[in-house]
């Protein structure tokens, strides 16, 4: 039996998205249950209460390295109703937080660096960051969690450009990549780097490439090998987009002579496995909540009352 991959509008399957997609092909084998990846049952918070929010909101935002508009990111994202679950940062601000104040006396001062704090969220960073090694993306999770905990999955994934929370709650466990694809296409690297199918997993982020399957017509001079390789990978293991064709994502005004032009992409995108896509409720593009970014953000929902155990 072949699963096809399909192109999600409105959440329903486009019958023309191999048309979409011209000669890339896009099956793949139903996946064994020993092609699947099964996620740790350890937690790095509380036990796991017996109840979960019916709705896990996602808010994803490329925030350019402005301090100012990371602050202003999490500021959004507490004061939204509903308020979001999670955020995921690409291209965060990050430099000098503080001093280390227990250094002993007569001790140099210890300089300490990482992203914004804020009163309502806890930053989850990559391992491996420092000033030398700045993260590319880094995840928010709230003080004060409703019925839920998280687990960094280093083990799957330990990189600057890509990272992996584990969420559990009493329904099965999914997997939230956060993703920033740079010019050298790193990210989409690690991607297809990752040992077998991974099960109830969503990618969102900034990937930088443009392809017929998301991007308008006059986007796609811009067209390349990497999103060939992106959409060749996601086919290939069953994964649906959440785009719909052509809503931006990033604009920017160009000075080409008498007066600023602004041009818009599709560069910020989700995608997610075929055993969670029916749980996704709702997807959108929120300009409302630009927060001074050059990215508008992208909102995903999960529904959990309308899943079952697996």
């Amino acid at each position: 039996m072949l699963t096809y991959m399909y192109f999600m509008t409105d959440f329903k399957p486009v019958s023309d998205f191999l048309q979409l997609l011209q000669n890339t092909t896009a099956f793949s084998p139903e996946p064994d249950e020993d092609d699947l990846y099964v996620p740790s049952t350890h937690h790095s918070s509380s036990s796991i209460p017996n109840a979960f929010p019916s709705d896990f909101i996602i808010f994803s935002q490329n925030a350019h390295k402005g301090n100012s508009t990371t602050h202003a990111i999490l500021s959004v994202t507490s004061s939204m109703r509903p308020q979001a679950d999670i955020v995921l940062i690409q291209e965060p601000w990050y430099g000098k937080i503080g001093v280390d104040t227990k250094m002993a006396q007569g001790n140099p001062i210890t300089t300490k660096y990482g992203c914004p704090n804020h009163p309502d969220w806890q930053a989850i960073l990559p391992s491996n960051s420092s000033i030398n090694n700045r993260p590319d993306v880094v995840y928010y999770v709230p003080h004060w969690r409703n019925n839920w905990t998280f687990q960094q999955r280093s083990d799957i994934i330990n990189s600057t450009h890509l990272m992996c929370l584990e969420i559990n709650s009493s329904s099965p466990p999914f997997l939230i990549f956060n993703v920033y694809n740079d010019v050298d296409n790193y990210a989409v690297k690690a991607m297809a780097s990752l040992d077998n199918i991974l099960p109830c997993t969503i990618f969102l982020g900034d990937f930088n490439l443009h392809h017929p399957v998301w991007s308008r017509d006059d986007n796609l001079d811009k067209h390349g090998e990497n999103a060939d390789m992106l959409v060749q990978l996601m086919a290939s293991n069953g994964y649906s987009i959440l785009n719909e064709k052509g809503v931006e994502t990033f604009f920017v005004y160009r000075d080409l002579g008498s007066r600023p032009q602004l041009y818009t992409s599709t560069i910020d995108l989700g995608w997610v496995s075929p055993d969670l896509h029916h749980f996704v409720s709702d997807f959108k593009v929120a300009p409302q909540y630009s927060c001074g970014s050059d990215h508008f953000p992208l909102i995903t929902t999960i529904s959990y009352a309308n899943r079952r155990d697996v």
